[in-house]
């Protein structure tokens, strides 16, 4: 927030969860605000002092106008993002300016280089309200400039700063130069530090709007807030209830800036799960914010969120699930998470939920600003899917690739060697078989055992050879069988031809006796 006054520009940050001005609670905020710029920020209220609608306005509580710039994220998830509003203050016209001389009445309100007095009892003024503190009271400071070490030989004799808390008055036009006996350092004295050019004339104070005490008596034109409400004494002096006298006291209006209106904190998250048959449903999980961190009681109370998990249809319209499955959530400081690891049912069995972290190792944290976002999920099911084409690897595996992205081994091809390749016999199509021979009584095979090119224990990958998908291989046809055929096949052909030959020649004769 910036706050410019009198022409005098201060800035003010505000951090969530901060250590310096940090705050965990709009009511936190609502009080830094307060403390130190002096304005009101609160929930909008009706004529009754009753909430109009969840949403909050920044208005301008203290004695002077002011002009807001208001920036950042917090600001910008608010609605209160602004630049150079004029925030009038509702003092504006019950303060004039100090001329002296002048008959004041008491708790009259003037403005004197920057700063407010108020009258202690009626009189004619003596003198400025500064050299007065007899007759007038300072109410307010804040249009005083703070005191700029970078300018110290700039301020002029009677200019007034602010330093460490107190207004000061420069007295002389000169400084006091202080040097450092180890570095040599050269620095001008600060004015709390040079009471030879300097003199502390009272304490800075932020004036504001009192808040009204039943009992007291408030003069003609005296200002009060009661249920977040202003109220300006009309009717002469009196000592009754702003709410209920409204011929006595009437609303004050005053310009503010407003927010969106407030929600309760939530996020949804939606997760796709698969039945056995590869149908699609919605796993749903809602969270409300149920209670906030507060570091500051014993035990601490952790940041708390409610839970609600349900199973609905695959377009996520329609509940399935009977009722939600209600669990919690809490962040430690660190922003770590706590949840119980815990089971929706779905289609006769459960879903295993854990909200701390993911299978990858990612964990669920509550960094502040950050939005809500699922960072990582994992799960073993997936949507239904028909064959696509196989295909095989190099250990011989057959793999189905689906349409659903999915590829699955259905089997694999066996792979064996032999010692002697020679002793096996051939049985035709490219087939053999393992010969056995009896010698000196004992049977043995010729060939040896089969060799698998498995691997030991079950993985699937070979030891030796290699299977190659999609390739073609050079001829391993038997040359003898192969020749034998043809010649089978060259006499088959020569022996039709002369069966058509004879047949035609039998033909010409019986054409030949027919003509005769």
């Amino acid at each position: 927030i910036s706050l410019e006054r009198g022409g005098v520009t201060t800035k003010y940050t505000f951090t969530y969860g901060g250590a310096e001005n940090g705050f965990k609670t709009i009511g936190e905020l609502m009080n830094l605000i307060k403390e130190q710029t002096g304005l009101t920020l609160g929930l909008k209220l009706d004529s009754e002092g009753n909430p109009s609608d969840c949403s909050l306005y920044l208005s301008n509580g203290g004695m002077q106008d002011v002009k807001v710039s208001i920036n950042g994220k917090l600001a910008d998830k608010l609605g209160l993002k602004s630049s150079n509003n004029n925030l009038e203050s509702a003092f504006g016209s019950s303060i004039q300016g100090f001329v002296d001389n002048t008959e004041y009445q008491n708790q009259a309100l003037v403005k004197y280089n920057g700063m407010i007095f108020q009258k202690n009892g009626d009189g004619i003024a003596n003198g400025n309200p500064l050299d007065n503190p007899d007759g007038w009271t300072l109410v307010d400071s804040s249009g005083v400039p703070a005191y700029q070490g970078a300018q110290a030989k700039e301020y002029k004799q009677d200019e007034l700063v602010i330093s460490e808390g107190k207004v000061y008055r420069k007295l002389t036009n000169d400084v006091t130069e202080v040097t450092n006996p180890i570095t040599g350092e050269v620095t001008i004295a600060a004015p709390e530090e040079d009471a030879a050019n300097w003199e502390e004339v009272a304490n800075a104070t932020l004036g504001e709007v009192q808040e009204y005490t039943a009992g007291t008596t408030y003069a003609q034109d005296s200002i009060v807030s009661y249920n977040g409400i202003l109220y300006r004494k009309t009717n002469g002096a009196g000592d009754t209830n702003p709410a209920e006298d409204n011929r006595g006291w009437s609303i004050l209006s005053v310009a503010s800036i407003s927010s969106t209106q407030l929600q309760v904190p939530t996020y949804e998250t939606n997760t796709e799960i698969y039945s056995d048959s590869g149908e699609k449903f919605i796993l749903k999980t809602q969270y409300i914010l149920v209670e906030q961190a507060n570091r500051d009681v014993t035990p601490e109370v952790l940041e708390r969120w409610e839970v609600r998990s349900s199973i609905y249809d695959g377009v996520g319209k329609v509940m399935i699930s009977e009722n939600p499955t209600i669990s919690e959530i809490t962040f430690n400081d660190d922003g770590s998470a706590n949840a119980e690891i815990f089971e929706v049912p779905f289609n006769g069995g459960n879903v295993r939920v854990d909200l701390t972290q993911s299978a990858d190792g990612k964990t669920s944290s509550n960094f502040a600003y950050a939005d809500s976002d699922t960072k990582s999920t994992t799960q073993d099911g997936t949507a239904a899917g028909t064959m696509k084409d196989i295909v095989i690897d190099e250990n011989g595996i057959i793999m189905v690739n689906f349409t659903n992205g999915k590829l699955e081994p259905i089997g694999r091809f066996g792979v064996a060697a032999f010692v002697n390749d020679q002793g096996l016999s051939k049985v035709g199509g490219n087939l053999f078989q393992m010969n056995a021979r009896t010698i000196n009584g004992e049977t043995a095979v010729v060939s040896g055992p089969p060799l698998l090119a498995w691997e030991e224990g079950g993985l699937a990958a070979l030891k030796y050879g290699k299977v190659l998908d999609h390739m073609l291989e050079t001829s391993n046809a038997d040359t003898g069988t192969a020749l034998t055929d043809l010649i089978v096949y060259q006499r088959g052909y020569q022996m039709s031809a002369k069966s058509i030959t004879t047949a035609d020649q039998l033909m010409q004769e019986a054409i030949q006796l027919k003509r005769n």
